[in-house]
């Protein structure tokens, strides 16, 4: 069997795109945390996922509230993505990042590129991640080019010239 480290080069080759997961925590607050794994899995109905480490506090703010969104972020936006990367623990400074929320009350960033409002229908545990599902209750989308992950990297997308 591969190893997590052999894994984890494999898929540096791959790029994604970056997003904010946020949720609302019992006292009202919003958690943040950055994720690249996320998918859409159907259109009919209308379901994404979003993978979760065992050992990221927004676990337990997703169980609690039963709903997340997904804040795609854009191009320019890596200082975002970076704090959000580490444990709300581990953060020394507090980055100012303005949140607005929807009609649900779901934390919705307010430059981002996208947003995604789902309610949690499914929850699977695989490995050291558990996997949500959500229904998605709400959809928004902003013009601009998406911030990308690629070799540990964030960088933004060339448009061809051609």
């Amino acid at each position: 069997m591969a190893s997590g480290e052999n894994l984890r080069d494999a898929m540096r080759k791959f790029p994604t795109g970056v997003s904010i997961i946020t949720v609302v925590k019992e006292d009202g607050a919003v958690a943040s945390m950055t994720a690249n794994s996320i998918t859409s899995i159907s259109l009919s109905p209308p379901l994404v996922l979003v993978c979760v480490g065992l050992s990221r506090n927004t676990l337990v703010y997703i169980e609690d509230s039963g709903k997340f969104a997904i804040n795609i972020l854009r191009e320019g936006d890596e200082r975002i993505a970076r704090h959000f990367a580490s444990e709300e623990k581990e953060r020394v400074e507090q980055l100012p990042v303005e949140y607005e929320f929807n009609y649900r009350g779901t934390p919705k960033l307010k430059n981002g590129l996208s947003f995604i409002d789902c309610e949690v229908v499914g929850t699977h545990v695989y490995g050291d991640h558990v996997i949500f599902v959500g229904e998605v209750h709400a959809a928004h989308v902003e013009e601009g080019k998406p911030l990308v992950f690629f070799e540990g990297q964030y960088l933004g997308l060339e448009k061809d010239k051609r």
